[in-house]
């Protein structure tokens, strides 16, 4: 019987060259061989996996840490779906966990104002018009910013794009008819206003309706 001879270096690098020039075989003759073998295969990762937990945990994190925007744009699809499939199951969790946590709502609410105003500016507005029992849109602040041309529909002066709230010549977003008198908050009832206007109408000035 022929003693079986011991792979060089030099075969694992011709052999190396020879996959490199023939990737196209190669990928053929594995994409065959993982169909005709797929249990083996799953049972043999496995049985890697476990003995190597700790060289697949640090390949997972470095992986996760070099695309981070790859994995909050995934884990923000999974929700979405999660959300879309099961929202009554959602609804009590999120429930149970602020009647469990009311200080950690309480700063998680605070951080979401702080980092998102607008995003809190309408949903305040919306929830505020709903209870008086009127409508209420989505409303995107530039959007109006945009249409009313960068005017202050009050004192029909220019509004800087660079200020930003609490700054008294910054944009904001005035109701018409307010929603304490029972305006809703749409397109239609709202305006851009400096803040310091639009507190000044709120404290007894005269507003001016937008003209359209």
């Amino acid at each position: 019987m022929t003693a079986q001879r011991k792979t060089t270096e030099k075969d694992r690098a011709r052999c190396r060259a020879w996959r490199a020039a023939n990737k196209g075989k190669v990928s053929a003759y594995n994409k065959k061989y993982a169909a005709i073998n797929r249990d083996a295969i799953k049972k043999r990762m496995v049985k890697w996996i476990g003995e190597n937990r700790e060289t697949v945990t640090e390949t997972a994190r470095a992986w996760r840490a070099n695309n981070a925007e790859r994995v909050r744009e995934a884990s923000k699809e999974r929700n979405r779906r999660y959300y879309s499939r099961h929202p009554e199951k959602v609804k009590a969790a999120n429930d149970k966990w602020n009647d469990e946590h009311p200080e950690r709502k309480k700063e998680n609410a605070r951080r979401r104002q702080a980092e998102h105003p607008e995003k809190h500016r309408d949903y305040e507005h919306k929830r505020r018009a709903k209870k008086n029992g009127v409508g209420a849109e989505k409303i995107n602040d530039t959007d109006i910013y945009e249409r009313d041309k960068w005017v202050c529909q009050l004192c029909k002066k220019k509004v800087s794009k660079k200020l930003k709230y609490p700054n008294p010549l910054s944009p904001s977003i005035d109701h018409i008819i307010p929603l304490s008198k029972g305006g809703p908050h749409s397109r239609a009832n709202v305006q851009l206003a400096h803040l310091r206007c639009n507190i000044k109408t709120g404290i007894g000035g005269i507003k001016q309706p937008r003209l359209f």
